[in-house]
């Protein structure tokens, strides 16, 4: 099994009116995650790239739009949108797209599932919790919130988490590896939402 320590991830940040965007690019810095990072809920120790992945991006605003629609058009209030919830859910994505697949059984390379991953980044105070992971690999990837969203509607698993009324906060991570636009065997989009009430 590959560990977080054994790979590097290539991301670069661009600024999108006042928005983050995250796309992964051949000049950028390597982010090389330790073992210990990972379980202290970190990908780095570089705090500004850190706050950087867990601010949302417009892919991942659009996402909180379609879920918050979906709700609210079933009759459900929506969602809000938790910092503490997106640290948990980076590091999900982050684990994911080292890995090239996201988990069926939501547990990372540390041995962790859900809770206990909300536990190693201080979240404590809920009922309930749920995750959603999405990932394509190979050849045109998008990173459109489209894509992750649309699929989650037609598995009936994934639909009862989105309409779950218990549910009040959430967090979205979207991860990207290759070159947006270019079509490599090698790229490949993970996305993930962490939901608790």
């Amino acid at each position: 099994m590959k560990t977080p320590s054994a790979l590097k991830t290539v991301v670069g940040a661009l600024a999108l009116a006042g928005s983050i965007a995250f796309f992964a690019a051949p000049t950028a810095s390597a982010i090389e995650t330790t073992p210990e990072q990972f379980a202290a809920c970190r990908i780095t120790d570089d705090p500004y790239i850190q706050q950087l992945a867990e601010d949302l991006t417009l892919d991942e605003g659009d996402l909180v739009t379609l879920v918050n629609n979906f709700r609210v058009d079933n009759g459900l209030a929506p969602i809000s949108v938790s910092s503490d919830l997106a640290r948990a859910a980076v590091i999900a994505t982050h684990d994911s797209a080292l890995r090239g697949y996201s988990p069926a059984d939501h547990v990372d390379s540390l041995g962790r599932d859900v809770g206990e991953r909300l536990d190693a980044c201080g979240v404590w105070n809920y009922s309930s919790y749920a995750e959603i992971n999405f990932y394509q690999t190979g050849g045109e990837v998008s990173q459109s919130a489209d894509d992750a969203f649309y699929w989650w509607l037609s598995s009936p698993g994934h639909r009862a988490i989105l309409l779950d009324p218990n549910l009040t906060e959430m967090g979205i991570a979207l991860g990207y590896i290759g070159e947006i636009g270019q079509v490599q065997d090698t790229n490949s989009a993970h996305w993930t939402i962490v939901f608790t009430g």
